[in-house]
């Protein structure tokens, strides 16, 4: 959540827990059911949750767990975002893109359709685009005002992972199967190639003031480089040999640690998602596991989560007040 207090997972099974961010206390848990939560975003204002789930958006008021809902969906609703300082929803519904009013539940307009069906999905800083990716290896970004449709990166082998705008709101960084982290201009179609990872990278993610770019990896290892130079600054090694999926840093985190972190490269101890902080690193494993550790690579005696199953669990950050910092999808 914005305001540091709140840290929201997504487990396996659709299970949503609420930490306390600091402490690792568990709030509260809410079970999955059969209509999974496909994909989920903390409100600007750090008050609620919202997840897409079916033909429904379901709110969960992150203090009490108060839940509400809004329907009337054309398809089933894949994915969401928060809009206007929480005023608006961005709704996938199957391949249109709406907007919805948070108050009164009305669908205020269409914005487009996208021939195939968004699987990454990122909203630019300046909500003037909407980023997404697809199977088929197209990543396209929406223009929020015309409805217009570009395909900005394509390839027939090389599946794009969860692409992510820059603060700058022109800069997509994304990760990819052939694990090359990838930084496109929307504008001129430049591509900047990041090396490094030596198996897929399912996630990568911007700091706050756009310096550093971190990414996770199926190699074992959480690395981050300059963003203006390309230069590789830092690499951590996974604490165990479960995989994670997402990276999140926000705010004012600084995605910079002070050294690399010693041991070996990290391979094959799959690595999916971090989020990383000058001093910390949260990590989260398939199993359900979210972990602390500091940015030597010694472990933290804080677990967020230890609910063994096997599908993979995804976190939603916000800065935190002591250093730590929270994983996203």
């Amino acid at each position: 959540s914005s305001d540091g207090a709140h840290l929201v997972q997504l487990a396996p099974g659709g299970v949503l827990r609420n930490f306390d961010a600091v402490s690792g206390e568990l709030k509260w848990e809410l079970p999955g059911d059969e209509e999974l939560l496909h994909s989920f975003a903390v409100s600007p204002d750090g008050k609620e949750s919202a997840g897409a789930r079916g033909r429904v958006v379901a709110f969960y008021d992150l203090r009490t767990a108060r839940p509400s809902e809004l329907t009337g969906f054309s398809g089933d609703a894949h994915i969401v975002s928060y809009l206007s300082g929480g005023k608006l929803l961005l709704v996938f519904e199957d391949r249109r893109v709406g907007v919805w009013d948070r108050d009164s539940g009305q669908r205020v307009r269409w914005i487009g359709t996208c021939d195939e069906a968004a699987y990454g999905f990122d909203v630019s800083a300046d909500e003037r685009w909407a980023l997404g990716s697809t199977n088929d290896g197209e990543v396209w970004v929406l223009d929020l005002s015309t409805g217009e449709t570009r395909v900005i990166w394509q390839d027939d082998v090389v599946l794009p992972l969860s692409p992510n705008f820059h603060p700058d709101s022109r800069t997509v960084g994304m990760g990819a199967s052939d694990g090359v982290v990838r930084l496109i201009d929307i504008f001129d179609g430049t591509v900047r190639e990041l090396r490094g990872p030596r198996d897929e990278v399912p996630d990568v993610s911007f700091s706050g003031d756009g310096r550093w770019l971190a990414a996770s990896s199926e190699d074992g290892t959480v690395r981050v480089w300059d963003v203006s130079t390309g230069e590789p600054r830092w690499r951590a090694v996974a604490a165990t040999s479960e995989g994670t999926e997402g990276v999140r840093t926000q705010g004012g985190w600084t995605a910079l640690g002070p050294q690399a972190p010693s041991g070996a490269d990290g391979w094959p101890e799959a690595v999916a998602s971090a989020a990383i902080s000058d001093t910390s690193i949260v990590v989260g494993y398939r199993q359900g596991v979210v972990e602390r550790i500091d940015a030597s690579g010694a472990r933290d005696p804080l677990r967020f989560a230890d609910v063994p199953a096997p599908s993979a669990s995804s976190i939603v950050p916000g800065p935190a007040r002591t250093g730590a910092v929270g994983l996203g999808h």
